[in-house]
């Protein structure tokens, strides 16, 4: 057994009372992008201060409130951020890391009633809130492509047997309002305040500090439906289809998986043009086909049928060192494609097989940080060993075969060393101050900051590529001057800093002065 990090930290309000019975969670990055109910670990507040122990050294997004906020107090991420997307990620060593506190402001919270054709009020609608100025954190592999959390800026509630509801615990801002049934065979389709169709059109709704914003009412219409049929090359009906339709890129989206027979229905659509994507739930080597249909609803649109055929896939093993890496993610992309079209999962063997593949040229990343469970500690790469996606080596696909031995050997994450001190004549070694590395460029991962001790810093498993990094009060200590490397006063004249695998940049230190 190795040992584990502990997280501690303090929670006051903005009269600088401690708070007591307050949820705080430590969360990795997949996780808090699934959302809620796939916290790390938590611990609750007694008088303001907490403890979160145990945890396996890394990188941790921590939430005050457990995501949802409270009646009285806004949810909110280290440091003081809306969302997980704006978060920064707290790196903690084997020991304990101190100082990820919060100061927790007055919530705001937005009411309504919910009613149906001739104004019958609807239970069990689920009402969304998300903070338009949100950067909700986004999942990528394992089947999880473009996986947004719902409530990576925001929060919800369902409607009580009046068709009432209250959403609780929002930050300060605007908000779009979304209404929808709370469970797929409702006949509801989905709306946005007022009366909109999508998020796009939305009016938004401005919620204040310790206020409710009541009038946010939502007034549901019938849906129509999307209905047909899946079959091979025969006409064999094929289980198993995952499908989904979506109104636009801004546009409701709504989904439903095969039948034996092949067969499918989609219900509770609002009117509009959809585009109806068909692709393997599993593990079938099919490839993935588009339909396009217009619902007018409450009608149905029936007969938009497809049909799939076999394609070919890629396969290979995922090493570190001499070991096999299992759980790692294998993403495959297209010529012209910003997402993948395919993805692999490593089994205990480290081996992969990336399958629905129309015959042409691919490029294969390996361990993408925004996987669901990209395997800890270990620097992503593009095939074959290479740093980025223009410079990876291009596979050939031939449908009904598989291209073999399209492997990896994954390096370690890099890190960054330093030491921070006070200005004065002995230079006195500070803790307490925040340590805060920015990727220059998207690299698909969050800023990450650590906390300074009498000996030093280490920002631990970063991902190999440029960095700035800063300097600032905020981990404990309190009235120092923000600086970024080396001595400068912005980010723009600040040092780059290249992290690169295996390896930890060190000496990037300081000496901070009090602020005037």
């Amino acid at each position: 057994m190795q040992p584990g990090a502990t997280i501690t930290g303090k929670v006051t309000n903005t009269h600088g009372n401690a708070v007591s019975n307050v949820c705080v969670d430590a969360a990795t990055q997949s996780d808090a992008a699934l959302g809620f109910g796939n916290f790390g670990a938590l611990a609750f507040t007694r008088h303001g201060s907490y403890t979160i122990a145990n945890l396996t050294p890394g990188q941790y997004l921590i939430n005050f409130t457990c995501g949802t906020g409270t009646a009285k107090y806004a949810g909110q991420w280290f440091p003081s951020a809306p969302d997980a997307g704006s978060a920064e990620l707290v790196s903690v060593a084997a020991g304990q890391t101190s100082g990820i506190n919060a100061v927790l402001q007055p919530a705001g919270s937005i009411a309504g009633v919910v009613t149906g054709p001739g104004g019958r009020p609807l239970e069990n609608i689920c009402v969304a809130a998300v903070n338009t100025k949100g950067t909700p954190l986004a999942l990528s592999g394992s089947g999880a492509s473009g996986f947004v959390s719902p409530f990576g800026s925001g929060s919800g509630a369902g409607t009580l047997k009046d068709g009432h509801y209250r959403i609780t615990g929002l930050a300060a801002g605007r908000y779009q309002v979304s209404f929808s049934p709370c469970f797929g065979s409702s006949r509801y389709a989905e709306q946005w305040f007022r009366r909109k169709a999508s998020a796009q059109g939305a009016n938004p709704v401005t919620v204040r500090a310790g206020k409710i914003t009541s009038g946010i009412d939502g007034r549901l219409t019938l849906g129509g439906s999307i209905s047909g049929r899946v079959s091979n090359g025969s006409g064999k009906g094929l289980r198993n289809i995952c499908i989904v339709a979506a109104a636009g890129s801004a546009g409701p989206v709504a989904e439903a998986v095969t039948t034996r027979a092949g067969t499918y229905t989609i219900p509770a659509l609002g009117s509009g043009q959809y585009t109806v994507e068909f692709s393997p739930c599993g593990s079938q080597n099919l490839i993935t086909a588009v339909a396009h249909a217009r619902v007018t609803a409450p009608h149905a649109t029936a007969g938009v049928n497809v049909t799939m055929q076999p394609g070919g896939s890629i396969a290979g093993t995922v090493t570190a060192g001499s070991a096999a890496v299992s759980d790692a993610c294998v993403e495959v992309y297209g010529a012209s494609s910003a997402e993948p079209v395919a993805f692999g999962t490593t089994g205990v063997g480290g081996n992969y097989v990336a399958a629905g593949l129309p015959a042409g040229n691919y490029t294969v990343y390996f361990n993408d940080p925004r996987c669901e469970t990209p395997a800890p500690g270990l620097a992503p790469q593009w095939y074959d060993g290479q740093a980025t996606q223009a410079t990876a080596k291009s596979v050939s696909v031939t449908v009904g075969n598989t291209t073999p031995s399209i492997d990896a050997a994954l390096q370690g994450d890099g890190g960054i060393t330093g030491t921070v001190s006070a200005a004065g004549s002995t230079a006195t070694p500070l803790s307490g101050a925040c340590v805060t590395a920015f990727p220059v460029s998207a690299n698909g991962s969050l800023p990450v900051v650590a906390v300074t001790t009498a000996t030093g810093y280490t920002l631990g498993d970063i991902l190999p590529g440029q960095y700035k990094v800063r300097f600032s009060s905020g981990c404990g200590a309190t009235g120092y001057a923000t600086q970024w490397y080396q001595g400068v006063a912005s980010e723009t004249a600040a040092t780059v800093i290249t992290v690169v695998a295996n390896q930890a940049t060190p000496s990037i230190s300081a000496t901070l002065s009090k602020s005037s």
